[in-house]
């Protein structure tokens, strides 16, 4: 979780959100690819392609440069590829 001054509404065996980041200007981006076409039929009406291809994330996982505190996960840190 990001923002400092966001509402959330928790049952009661629910832990409370957790900031990933120290700072707001901190925050990563991810872009994703979505494909998705026109279904396609046989002549008898059947459908042989439903449309739906999938979902891509651009990012790659790469070691960090160096060990800092705040990193609990281990040492590779995801970043845009480009």
């Amino acid at each position: 979780m990001t923002k400092m001054n966001r509402n959330y509404y928790l049952l009661p065996e629910e832990d409370d959100p957790d900031r990933t980041v120290r700072n707001k200007n901190c925050i990563g981006k991810v872009i994703f690819l979505t494909v998705v076409a026109r279904p396609r039929f046989d002549t008898e009406g059947n459908v042989t392609f439903s449309g739906k291809i999938g979902v891509w994330p651009f990012v790659q996982e790469i070691p960090a440069a160096r060990k800092v505190n705040i990193e609990h996960e281990g040492p590779s840190k995801s970043s845009l590829s480009t």
